[in-house]
């Protein structure tokens, strides 16, 4: 088995609310920000790997907390043994579980043009769908999620926050606005509001803005929260194409 300790120094977690936090949306995103999603994913990376994961106060006293998880770890076969005892690799794979993984994969796939390829309702027949804005606080769901758009057609334009978005829709117009919930310095219920407000005082007869809002919190609360401060439509993270084009306004 291999075992990973990691020991932080944040505001500390009690012992009542350790175990939320490897569900989804356990964590509360308005103290520690962040996807809400790091602790759920690797519970389920260990599950998959048959190991165990888990946290518990640090034993120094101090604020903060221990993270650990452990798997079973098989050595491939085709390793050889040094006189140092350390282990050489006759190919560039080693072998974790039952999964075998690359030792080191150099080839970035923001540059790949094969991902994704496969299984996807639009790829090679994208054609440009559309300008949309994309709204995160988190740098990895803007990448990942204007990857994904971008590869089905779309011209994507990102925000790290609501105000930032505004300031975007008073100089273009999007066919829709995907848009977290929570974020710093504006989130994306105000934006709403904000939004819906300046078209209710628009004496112009324009169309209203369509907007998506997720959220890694996807209890009924905080849908029907989304929905009351304007957006059109609410859909968990992590958000999936075949989830939105559900509910894509026509063009």
């Amino acid at each position: 088995f291999i075992r990973v300790v990691v020991e932080d120094t944040g505001i500390g977690v009690p012992p009542e609310g350790m175990r939320d936090l490897f569900r989804a949306g356990g964590q509360n995103r308005r103290f520690a920000g962040g996807t809400g999603l790091g602790l759920f994913s690797l519970a389920k990376r260990m599950e998959v790997l048959n190991g165990q994961c888990g946290m518990y106060p640090r034993a120094d006293g101090k604020s903060g907390c221990c993270f650990w998880f452990t798997f079973p770890y098989v050595p491939d076969k085709d390793a050889w043994t040094n006189c140092d005892g350390s282990l050489t690799w006759k190919n560039s794979h080693r072998r974790i579980g039952s999964i075998r993984v690359a030792d080191s994969i150099s080839k970035d796939v923001s540059s790949d043009k094969s991902v994704g390829e496969v299984g996807s309702p639009l790829s090679g027949e994208a054609k440009a769908r559309g300008r949309v804005l994309v709204v995160d606080d988190s740098s990895l769901i803007l990448k990942t999620t204007s990857r994904m758009l971008r590869k089905e057609g779309f011209d994507v334009e990102t925000a790290q926050n609501g105000e930032e978005a505004l300031g975007l829709m008073e100089l273009n117009s999007y066919y829709f606005v995907l848009s977290d919930i929570q974020m710093p310095v504006m989130d994306g219920l105000e934006m709403a509001r904000r939004i819906r407000q300046v078209e209710a005082d628009n004496t112009l007869d324009c169309t209203p803005q369509f907007i998506i809002g997720m959220s890694a919190n996807s209890d009924v609360a905080t849908r029907d929260e989304s929905l009351a401060c304007g957006m059109d439509v609410f859909v968990p993270k992590p958000v999936r194409f075949m989830e939105l084009v559900k509910w894509m306004p026509p063009v």
